[in-house]
């Protein structure tokens, strides 16, 4: 296998990630793929649709989708970087062949890192349909990655990737190969009352052929043991010594209690959905599965994270100091949980430390690139400190890793400058999730008072009228659906309305947050200049400690 050398960089070609002196620099995949394929063909002009052919196989993509990865790739490569990758004006792009250093090594100098085994752990599907018992398709799923990532030899694709992967085809072998692993393990299964019976499979992804395939009938109560075996049995399979300290601690990270580990799958599959009532449902089953086991460190960071998202997606308020208990608690217990540090550097956020929210989120980064929460809050805080480069980046990786997320798209509307054509891309993306979010859960305001903003980048003036209109008889007094609502009225070019409703949302909010967000969000551009809302960020600059009474008078 060739091994490239370029700008001090080494791409690892077998794991799919880029090294830099050793260590790890973040890539995303397909940039990743772009990266090796101009690599490959170095010295040639490769045009926009060989390029995209090649990266989006069988896929149809814009070229601001190329565009994104190339941006992406010479941003990571920074100064070294410069020059490496040329844009050839109506052909395409090339990189600079003399710059590029090609080995082809023999066995014995391979460095060890690239002999790691690699492997996709897919979801398994009832027999009963996709939508019977997601918690248990994904969350024996999701704890099997977590058992056989713990071999520093071994390489698992990260679970956001594989799984947000799985939904947009069901052929395993060719998502293994696109994920660049080697192995693809697979399988379905069956419960009916507490008897559970799963089939597993693994594939080899570059051949289609079957490795191991085992059937397993067990009480549901039983379900650790058919992990273990599942588990044990792709080692043996695969002939690997080289996973020892993963087999004796495979079961360092469960709860001692069935009925908690059931509580906090069904509480996972729970807070993936975009309804207040569905994800205060997932808190409590959190909670639960933490009395039945104050030790579930995974429990514990539940909680954290539904916590802040119930706060930054259904303006619930956030008791800032719960949501940092119960994170710290869960990495106490398991200091390698990236949900919890970000749902902690979202607190941190909130009460106005950066610093160590900034220091929170990257670790979250650092141990899982992947990870939808730290992504997504991370963003969250670039966008309120007006970093827009690094909110696009984050926010639109976080819509590519969760299918359903109407809300990442919805804040990139607001980040280009006017007249970007990708505004409407997202607004596009946007309106399309929240529809059939609002098909799903026509009682939620959170999918109409979202998709009303997209409806407006995309023409669509009357339709988001009814939209807001319907978000806010449902929630009148819901800060999120009032925000939206004042962007609505802003873009419609409704001046009085929108800073009417901007005020009731400053009201109800943290001062400082809120005007940070109105401060950064671009869709407020057209009444910068009214004098409300002037003396908003005002009486914003007076402190945070302001009752809602002198707020109202201040602002009269």
């Amino acid at each position: 296998m060739s091994i490239f050398e370029f700008a001090g960089h080494q791409p690892d070609l077998r794991e799919g990630r880029l090294l830099k002196k050793g260590r790890d620099i973040s890539l995303r995949p397909k940039s990743f793929s772009l990266l090796i394929y101009l690599l490959e063909n170095a010295g040639r002009v490769l045009s926009k649709d060989e390029l995209a052919a090649a990266v989006w196989p069988n896929v149809m993509v814009t070229d601001d989708s190329l565009t994104q990865c190339i941006k992406d790739i010479r941003r990571t490569l920074g100064k070294d970087g410069d020059g490496l990758i040329r844009t050839v004006p109506c052909r395409g792009y090339a990189i600079d062949k003399a710059r590029i250093a090609r080995v082809e090594p023999a066995d014995k100098t391979v460095d060890r890192r690239t002999d790691r085994q690699s492997i996709a752990v897919l979801p398994f599907t009832s027999v009963e349909g996709t939508d019977c018992h997601p918690w248990l398709s994904y969350g024996v799923a999701e704890d099997i990655i977590t058992a056989l990532a713990k071999s520093p030899t071994l390489f698992v694709i990260s679970r956001n990737v594989s799984f947000a992967k799985s939904r947009q085809s069901s052929d395993f072998v060719s998502l293994g190969r696109e994920l660049g692993a080697r192995y693809v393990l697979c399988g379905s299964f069956q419960l009916r009352s507490k008897q559970l019976r799963l089939t597993a499979q693994l594939v080899e992804a570059h051949t289609g052929g079957v490795v191991w395939v085992e059937r397993f009938e067990r009480e549901l109560g039983r379900i650790f043991e058919i992990q273990d075996e599942i588990t044990n049995s792709i080692v043996e399979r695969l002939k690997a010594e080289f996973l020892p300290e993963a087999k004796s601690e495979i079961g360092s990270s469960r709860p001692d209690d069935l009925e908690a580990y059931i509580c906090c799958l069904r509480a996972r599959e729970l807070s993936h959905e975009w309804t207040t009532p569905l994800v205060i449902k997932a808190r409590r089953l959190f909670v639960r599965a933490s009395e039945l086991d104050p030790a579930y460190a995974r429990a514990l960071s539940g909680i954290a994270v539904c916590d802040a998202f119930l706060h930054e997606w259904h303006s619930v308020t956030l008791h800032k100091a719960r949501t940092v208990e119960a994170a710290s608690g869960a990495l106490k217990l398991n200091p390698a949980i990236p949900e919890a540090y970000a749902a902690r550097g979202f607190a941190m956020f909130r009460e106005g430390l950066e610093g160590q929210a900034r220091r929170d989120l990257q670790m979250a980064l650092s141990i899982d690139p992947d990870c939808y929460e730290a992504n997504f809050f991370y963003a969250f805080m670039c966008r309120s400190i007006g970093d827009y480069e690094e909110a696009i980046r984050h926010y639109e990786f976080a819509a590519w890793l969760r299918l359903t997320d109407y809300v990442s798209p919805n804040a990139l509307t607001g980040l280009f400058p006017p007249g970007d054509p990708r505004i409407r891309k997202w607004a596009h993306l946007c309106v399309d999730r929240a529809e059939r979010a609002v098909d799903l859960h026509p009682e939620d305001s959170g999918p109409l008072c979202r998709g009303a903003v997209g409806l407006m980048y995309i023409g669509q003036r009357e339709k988001a009228r009814r939209w807001i209109g319907r978000a806010l008889a449902i929630d009148p007094e819901d800060l999120i659906v009032i925000y939206n609502a004042a962007s609505v009225h802003a873009l419609m070019g409704e001046v009085e309305t929108a800073v009417e409703l901007l005020e009731r949302y400053m009201i109800g909010s943290d001062w400082k947050a809120a005007r940070g967000t109105i401060l950064h969000d671009r869709e407020f551009d057209a009444i910068r200049d009214h004098p409300r809302y002037l003396a908003l960020l005002h009486v914003g600059n007076q402190g945070t400690a302001i009752t809602a009474g002198q707020r109202m008078r201040d602002l009269a």
